[in-house]
């Protein structure tokens, strides 16, 4: 039953864990090979059937259906153990198509008088590289299979023309050689196709990491926005106590409407990046500091008491007025007025923000450019 749109897959049992591994990749990769090694036990089974008939000796079917199960045992080890990592290609595509090559030739070398199920095999391998290989790697497929039933062909015709006439193993040879271009052309628009689509996911990735950037990011200042401010903040109160304090504060740059009506919005805006910039570069790695709507900034200051987050708020006044500000465009220090308040409990957050702002308005009226603590 298909599962309904956004439900979250169910975890691999257990069965499936000790059969595929748990690596997401590598499980797609182990399945696509016991996939394939369904070829490998029909050519089994038409080489047991043969020798069931006495067309064949037993032996002979025998030793080639330990061989190509062994085969298809063998890749499934490389897959399932993680060894194929270290290949270029992890999923052993072109090696595991070579096998099954080979292995169709052996059986179309040892069923007397059904070798013509061999060939529709190795009809069928071929048209599966097309879906996965490169067109040098199809261009490399075709010629082994030409090869192979070349040899395999000229081998038995040679030891039973009987079985093998000549005309209609050049007939078989023929149809593969002719199905080989065929093959290799739709391989190489396939490969084309797979780049293309690959360039397209990249870019919807890039405009997807895009968009969550402009979704948690302001995009002028890079600060986080309200929005993933309010989230880090949630999860930050909700943090078990053990006394630890946290502290908010409502940061507002004093006269930035005179700013912007007197330079421009461009200048404006540039107050703003450098504010952000030079109070990223004062305050703690572990503070948290938000644009939180025009010239309103948060900042969250984790492990502080009301004291302390003050003592912050001064040394970040400091700083502010040792830095030049657009000289030959805005005379004199940029100034902010601040609402500090401690955050009692988690459920308290939102009542710590309004007080902080409540804070920060009693620091305008106060005549700006100072702290006031809720």
């Amino acid at each position: 039953m298909n599962q309904p749109a956004g439900a979250v897959p169910s975890p691999p049992s257990v069965a499936d864990r000790l059969l595929l591994g748990r690596d997401a990749r590598q499980r797609i990769r182990v399945r696509h090979s016991l996939m394939s090694s369904q070829m490998y036990l029909l050519c089994s089974a038409l080489m047991l059937y043969t020798a069931w008939l006495g067309q064949v000796p037993w032996a002979n079917a025998l030793g080639m259906s330990a061989w190509m199960l062994g085969s298809g045992a063998l890749f499934y080890l490389l897959l399932r153990s993680g060894m194929s990592r270290r290949w270029r290609d992890p999923s052993l595509t072109l090696p595991q198509i070579l096998a099954a090559i080979a292995c169709v030739a052996g059986c179309y070398a040892n069923a007397p008088v059904h070798h013509g199920g061999a060939l529709a095999m190795l009809v069928m391998v071929l048209a599966f590289g097309v879906f996965n290989l490169s067109r040098r790697q199809a261009r490399w497929a075709t010629a082994w299979a030409l090869l192979a039933l070349g040899a395999a062909a000229a081998w038995r015709q040679a030891g039973d023309p009987l079985h093998y006439p000549g005309a209609l193993q050049l007939l078989n040879l023929a149809v593969v050689a002719l199905l080989a271009p065929v093959l290799t052309r739709e391989a190489a628009a396939l490969a084309a196709l797979r780049v293309e689509l690959r360039a397209q996911n990249d870019q919807l990735n890039e405009a997807l990491r895009h968009i969550e950037a402009m979704a948690e990011r302001d995009e002028l200042t890079g600060l986080p926005n309200r929005r993933a401010a309010a989230d880090m903040l949630a999860r930050e109160a909700a943090r078990p106590a053990g006394g630890r304090r946290l502290c908010v504060a409502m940061l507002d740059l004093d006269h930035f409407k005179h700013i912007n009506d007197t330079h421009g919005h461009a200048a404006g805006d540039e107050v703003l990046r450098a504010f952000a910039a030079l109070a990223l570069a004062t305050l703690r790695e572990c503070d948290l500091l938000a644009r939180w709507g025009g010239e309103e900034f948060l900042l969250a200051m984790p492990g502080t008491e009301l004291p302390q987050a003050r003592l912050a708020i001064e040394r970040l006044r400091q700083a502010l007025q040792q830095q030049p500000w657009l000289p030959g465009v805005l005379e004199g220090p940029v100034t902010f007025s601040a609402g500090i308040a401690e955050v009692l409990h988690a459920a308290d957050l939102e009542a710590a923000i309004a007080r902080a702002d409540g804070a920060l308005y009693a620091a305008k009226q106060a005549g700006r450019d100072r702290s006031e603590c809720a």
